[in-house]
C-alpha cells in the first residue's frame, strides 16, 4: 500500500469511528474509562445471551488494561490497548503479536469484530453452563476457537497480563506486563513491558506455578516468578519455590523501562535490564530482523540476542554472527574466512535492526530468509551467496556487492540505489531509489502516550 492510500484509509477509519453516523454513535470520550460497564453477546453453544463486562485500570496508572469478565477488578481476561485509530481497541489474545481483533464501544453497545472497520465477522464470547466466559468464537460456528486465559490459575498464558511487584512486594507498586510466545510454539518465552510484544523479561523454564527468568539469554534460570494460583499474581524469588530471597524490580526513569534487577537487597542493580533505545546489541535481548518468506515477501523475524549471535527461536532461519560493534554496526562474519559478510545497524530508535552490505550509506540491504537456507541479498526470496564488495572471497555470481553488467543483484542496477529497509521512524519498509516513500507498513507498537490522549 502506498503512503498516500494508507494515510486516506486512516483518516478514513478515523472518519468512522469518530465523526460518521452512518453506522454507530460512539461514546462521547475518546477512551474508555476505568469502571465503565459493557454489554458482550455471548453463546453457550446453542443459546444467545449477554453479559456485562468492566473496563479495569488494574495497575493503577490511568489508563485501560483490559476487560473484566469475572468479577475479579483485580484481573484482565480480555486485554485491550487503543489502535492508531481513536476509539478503537485491538486485542492480541495469545500473545504472538498479532492482533486477533478489534473492540469499539456504542452507546450501550459494545462491537467485537475481526476487522478493524468492523465490516468482518462478529466476535462472540462462549460461556460453559455456569456463565463463566471460556473464549471467544471468531466465525460464527458457535464453537471456541480462542481461549481465554485463565487468570486465576497457576499457569501463565500467553497472552495474559501480569503485574509484576515494582520497588518490592511491600512497596504497593506494580508495573503491567504481557506474556508473549515468541516462536508460536504454545509456551511462554517472555513478558514485554513495553507493549511492543517483544520480551524484555526472558522465560527459560515452565512449570505450573513457576517460571524460571533468564535475564541475559543464556538458557538458565537466574530466579523465578513465584505463581500464587488463587489469584494469578506473581512474586519474583531466588527459588522456584518461593523458599529464597525476593528479587525487587527496581523503577527506572521510564514507567515501561524498569531500572534492573536487585537480587540481594541492597538497593542497587545486580542484573539489568535490556534497553532498546540504544545502539547495543545485549545478551537476552529481542529484535524485530528484517526476513524474506520463500515468495520474497517481506516478513520480520523476532530475534534473540544470545552468546555473540542472533537466533530465531522456532524457526528454520539461519543465525547471525555478531563481531565487535561500533557505532551501532556489527560485522557478521556467515563464512567463517574472519572478512565480514554484511553489517547489522541498530539505528537505536526501538528494537528495529537492519542489515547491510557496509557500514557505510552507501551500502544495500539483506534480508534473512524466514524458511531458512541463508540470507537474500536481491529480495528475490531465495538464498544468495552474500558477500561484501571487496572480499577477496568474492569471485563473482549473485553478490552483495551488486554487478553492473547484468545479473541478479542486489536491489538491482547499483546507479539507480534501490533498495529496501525497516523504518523505525515510519514503522515499514522503505523502499529507495522510487516514488515509494514506505510500503508494506507494521502497526506501531501501542503506548502509554496514544492512552493518554
Amino acid at each position: 500500500m502506498k503512503l498516500k492510500e494508507l494515510t486516506i484509509t486512516l483518516l478514513s477509519l478515523m472518519l468512522l469511528f469518530g465523526c460518521s453516523d452512518m453506522m454507530v454513535n460512539l461514546r462521547p470520550h475518546d477512551l474508555l474509562e476505568p469502571g465503565t460497564e459493557v454489554t458482550l453477546s455471548t453463546s453457550d453453544g446453542s443459546t444467545a445471551s449477554t453479559i456485562t463486562a468492566v473496563v479495569v485500570d488494574i495497575d493503577a496508572d490511568g489508563g485501560v488494561d483490559g476487560l473484566d469478565l469475572d468479577d475479579n477488578p483485580d484481573t484482565v481476561e480480555l486485554p485491550i490497548r487503543l489502535t492508531a485509530v481513536p476509539r478503537l481497541y485491538a486485542v492480541d489474545l495469545d500473545g504472538d503479536g498479532l492482533e486477533d481483533f478489534y473492540f469499539a464501544v456504542t452507546e450501550g453497545v459494545s462491537l467485537i469484530n475481526t476487522k478493524i472497520d468492523q465490516t468482518g465477522t462478529p466476535v462472540v464470547t462462549m460461556v460453559d453452563g455456569s456463565g463463566d466466559v471460556t473464549g471467544l468464537d471468531l466465525d460464527d460456528d458457535n464453537s471456541t476457537d480462542l481461549l481465554i486465559p485463565d487468570t486465576s490459575d497457576s499457569v501463565l498464558s500467553s497472552g495474559e497480563m501480569i503485574l509484576i511487584p515494582l520497588g518490592g512486594s511491600e512497596s504497593g507498586e506494580v508495573l503491567r506486563g504481557y506474556v508473549v510466545d515468541v516462536n508460536g510454539d504454545g509456551t511462554a518465552d517472555g513478558v514485554s513491558l513495553s507493549g511492543d510484544y517483544l520480551p524484555e523479561i526472558l522465560i527459560s523454564s515452565s512449570t505450573p506455578g513457576s517460571y524460571g527468568l533468564d535475564p541475559d539469554g543464556d538458557g538458565t534460570a537466574d530466579f523465578y516468578f513465584v505463581v500464587d494460583p488463587a489469584t494469578g499474581g506473581v512474586t519474583v524469588n531466588t527459588a522456584g519455590d518461593g523458599s529464597g530471597t525476593e528479587v525487587i524490580l527496581l523503577p527506572g526513569a521510564d514507567p515501561d523501562s524498569p531500572g534492573g534487577w536487585d537480587t540481594n537487597g541492597d538497593g542497587s542493580a545486580d542484573v539489568e535490564m535490556p534497553d532498546g533505545n540504544d545502539q547495543v546489541l545485549t545478551s537476552g535481548e529481542y529484535v524485530y530482523v528484517p526476513g524474506r518468506d520463500p515468495s520474497g515477501g517481506l516478513e520480520p523475524l523476532k530475534g534473540l540476542v544470545s552468546g555473540g549471535t542472533i537466533s530465531f527461536p522456532g524457526t528454520s532461519a539461519a543465525e547471525i554472527p555478531l563481531g565487535e560493534g561500533s557505532g551501532g554496526y556489527y560485522p557478521a562474519d556467515v563464512n567463517g574466512d574472519d572478512i565480514p559478510d554484511f553489517y547489522v545497524f541498530v539505528p537505536g530508535e526501538g528494537k528495529d535492526i537492519i542489515i547491510t552490505s557496509s557500514p557505510s550509506g552507501t551500502s544495500t540491504d539483506i534480508w534473512v530468509l524466514t524458511g531458512g537456507g541463508g540470507f537474500d541479498s536481491d529480495g528475490d526470496g531465495s538464498a544468495d551467496d552474500v558477500t561484501v564488495a571487496g572480499d577477496s572471497d568474492d569471485t563473482g555470481g549473485d553478490d552483495t556487492g551488486g554487478d553492473d553488467t547484468g545479473g541478479d543483484d542486489t536491489g538491482g542496477d547499483t546507479d539507480t540505489g534501490t533498495g529496501v529497509s525497516f523504518s523505525s521512524t515510519t514503522g515499514g519498509y522503505e523502499v529507495r531509489g522510487n516514488s515509494l516513500e514506505t510500503n508494506f507498513v507494521i502497526p506501531p507498537p501501542i503506548t502509554e502516550s496514544l492512552l493518554s490522549e
